[in-house]
C-alpha cells in the first residue's frame, strides 16, 4: 500500500512539474520578427510578422500552400496535400517553432526573438 502511494504522488508531482513549465514557456520565449519562408532548402521569401501579408506558394508536384501573417503570427491557411499537418499546426510566432509541410517541400521558420529557449522542447 505504502508502495504504490509513493508513485502516486510521483506521478502527480511530474505532472504539476510539467504544467508549470508549460505556464512558464510563454513568459520567457519572445516572438519572432520574420518568417523565412523555404521550398526544398531555397528561401523564397522573408516576410515580417508585423506587416499584414498574404500568399500563395506554388509547389514543384503542383500543390499549393496559402500563407497568412496577421498581429505578429503566420500559419499555413490552405493546403492541398493529403495529411493538413501544416494546416492543423495553426498560429505560430514563437522562434523555434517551424511549421512544415513535406508532401510540398515547404518550411517555414520564425527568426528574431529570443533563440536561446527551445519553446518546443518545453
Amino acid at each position: 500500500m505504502k508502495n504504490s502511494r509513493f508513485w502516486i504522488l510521483m506521478v502527480a508531482m511530474t505532472a504539476v512539474m510539467c504544467l508549470v513549465a508549460m505556464a512558464l514557456i510563454p513568459i520567457f520565449v519572445e516572438p519572432g520578427t520574420v518568417a523565412e519562408v523555404r521550398q526544398d532548402g531555397t528561401l523564397l521569401h522573408t516576410l515580417p510578422l508585423g506587416e499584414p501579408t498574404q500568399l500563395t506558394i506554388d509547389a514543384p508536384n503542383g500543390g499549393k500552400n496559402s500563407i497568412v501573417v496577421h498581429s505578429g503570427r503566420i500559419c499555413v491557411a490552405y493546403a492541398d496535400c493529403p495529411d493538413q499537418v501544416c494546416v492543423d499546426q495553426g498560429w505560430v510566432d514563437a522562434a523555434g517553432t517551424p511549421i512544415v509541410c513535406l508532401p510540398h517541400g515547404l518550411v517555414i521558420e520564425i527568426k528574431g526573438g529570443d533563440q536561446n529557449v527551445d519553446a518546443t522542447a518545453g
